[in-house]
């Protein structure tokens, strides 16, 4: 189900290598991409880092916590699941379904 006024554009099994600066800029270029979530490991550097400072307008977010405010482009970001939150979803359905 889809949000009205937002299109997601997705591409799998893209390799880290400059495939992916490829595939960044054709998603912002051919797509209009404003938001770009690049989820492998190898793609924040120095894929992403590249794209960030080529589309300055373009938010780039990275799963993964390796993003640094001091050091790199404030159009690049990163975000992260702390394990915690899992686990205590897991001690939720647990307690649910003991008898």
């Amino acid at each position: 189900k889809g949000v009205e006024g937002i299109s997601i554009v997705e591409e799998e099994n893209v390799p880290e290598t400059v495939d992916v600066q490829k595939t960044m800029e054709s998603m912002i270029n051919l797509d209009g991409a404003s938001l770009i979530f690049p989820t492998s490991f190898g793609y924040f550097d120095p894929h992403m880092l590249a794209m960030c400072a080529k589309f300055p307008d373009v938010q780039f977010r990275h799963c993964g916590g390796m993003w640094n405010k001091d050091k790199h482009p404030m159009n690049a970001g990163s975000y992260f699941g702390y394990i915690g939150m899992g686990q205590y979803l897991n001690g939720v359905v647990a307690g649910h379904t003991t008898k």
